[in-house]
């Protein structure tokens, strides 16, 4: 997992200065710190017992981070960047008399404090604006990192006149989480410093840490078992310094410049053009019932994300070879498809091709870490390299079971629509 978290930073850093090289330019200009405060919310529990309450408020968040500006189009801005937030738990207790307890009282603890390291890479729109001043959006795919996944264990016993209530909990780390960051950014000069202050929410896709616990009260005779979970959706600002200054003044004449060049090459055969890709995932898993034997499965809406090379073989046929990561429940699969390209219109690509699929994460309910499958779609050619594409993935191994879910023997089918970027 170290090595993953790692390759992910290096390949960043190498694509910005790739980048940079090619435009000419001097790399660090677009480099950027990034420093943000934001709440972690969204808790819930099916615990309903008679005057005692449990719950996790928001929890404080400090961000401190990196990233680079590729300069896309006149209006669009690609902003890779590797994030770290400090993560400040809290719990909070209540109880009143309706426990059975002689009085109320409430309790405010400090938990355990998280480093988590993202992942992000935004598109940003300006919306409008000059030289000086602009407005704009913000859209990103983001992986949340979590170094752990050990079950921590917690317990709150008070009471009277030797009876006493208990609670008792256990916590599950997501060591890996996908997440969506929409944003309205504002660019302004600090001065001579380039700064850009964003109004954030992310949106995360699944639970932060999640649980079960157990309720006593040895008093009323109330008892509960059940569980909870955090989601850990965030809403938050950001500031973004660019020490360095924010690209060239003649930055627009070499941009026309290299569009040109780069239409004239991407039209002749045995060229390659690299890109990124992101979108939705929805995801359809089928198994068999390990108590029953009877047809068992998962559904579920995920986020997928990745890069790819295109190749022009002839005049109407590309290869496009990929690297993709993508999310099914707890498995983080890195799916490696080779798929031929047929243009069948203006803008429209229709390709297909086999692919393999591995599973990434540790865990106990892989049948087999590498599968086999086949990917088919459309593709949609837009102004300024961007495009959009629906697929379909067809799961030909059995990879993956449910301990949770109580499946085995899973084939995973993935139905996709994204959008993408040529560079």
């Amino acid at each position: 997992m170290k090595s993953l978290k790692l390759n992910l930073i290096i390949a960043l850093l190498s694509v910005g200065f790739l980048s940079a090289q090619e435009n000419n330019s001097h790399w660090y200009q677009n480099l950027h710190v990034k420093v943000g405060y934001a709440d972690n919310f969204s808790y819930s529990s099916d615990l309903n017992v008679t005057g005692y309450e449990f719950y996790v408020p928001t929890n404080a968040t400090f961000r401190l981070g990196l990233g680079y500006d590729f300069n896309l189009s006149e209006k669009w801005t690609l902003s890779p960047s590797a994030e770290i937030d400090w993560i400040r738990s809290i719990t909070e207790t209540y109880i009143n008399s309706d426990s059975g307890l002689d009085s109320s009282f409430g309790l405010k603890s400090s938990s355990n404090s998280y480093i988590d390291l993202i992942i992000s890479a935004p598109f940003q729109y300006e919306l409008l604006g000059n030289d000086k001043n602009s407005l704009g959006i913000a859209i990103a795919p983001q992986i949340n990192f979590r170094s752990f996944n050990d079950v921590g264990f917690s317990s709150l016993t008070i009471g009277n006149d030797g009876e006493s209530i208990s609670y008792e909990y256990t916590e599950r780390n997501r060591i890996l989480r996908p997440s969506l960051l929409l944003g309205l950014n504002y660019n302004f000069k600090l001065g001579a410093l380039p700064v850009r202050a964003q109004a954030f929410y992310s949106h995360s896709f699944t639970p932060q840490y999640f649980g079960e616990y157990t309720y006593v009260n040895e008093i009323n005779g109330e008892s509960q078992n059940g569980e909870y979970e955090f989601d850990g959706h965030q809403a938050g600002v950001s500031l973004a310094f660019f020490p360095f200054g924010n690209g060239n003044p003649d930055k627009k004449e070499k941009k026309e410049k290299i569009i040109k060049e780069k239409k004239e090459r991407n039209e002749n055969i045995g060229s390659s053009r690299f890109g990124y890709k992101m979108g939705v995932n929805f995801s359809n898993v089928t198994g068999i019932d390990e108590l029953s034997g009877a047809d068992s499965g998962y559904a579920g809406t995920e986020l997928y994300g990745g890069l790819f090379i295109d190749t022009r073989i002839s005049e109407n046929w590309n290869l496009q070879n990929e690297a993709t990561f993508s999310f099914t429940d707890e498995f983080l699969f890195l799916e490696i498809p080779v798929l031929f390209k047929r243009k069948v219109g203006n803008n429209f690509w229709a390709f297909g091709g086999p692919k393999a699929q591995l599973v990434t994460n540790e865990t106990t309910s892989v049948t087999r870490n590498v599968g086999l499958g086949v990917d088919f779609g459309l593709q949609y050619d837009l102004p300024k390299d961007f495009f959009i594409e629906a697929r379909y993935g067809i799961g030909l191994s059995e990879q993956i079971g449910s301990d949770f879910l109580g499946f085995t023997n899973g084939k995973r089918n993935v139905l996709r629509i994204g959008v993408g970027i040529k560079f």
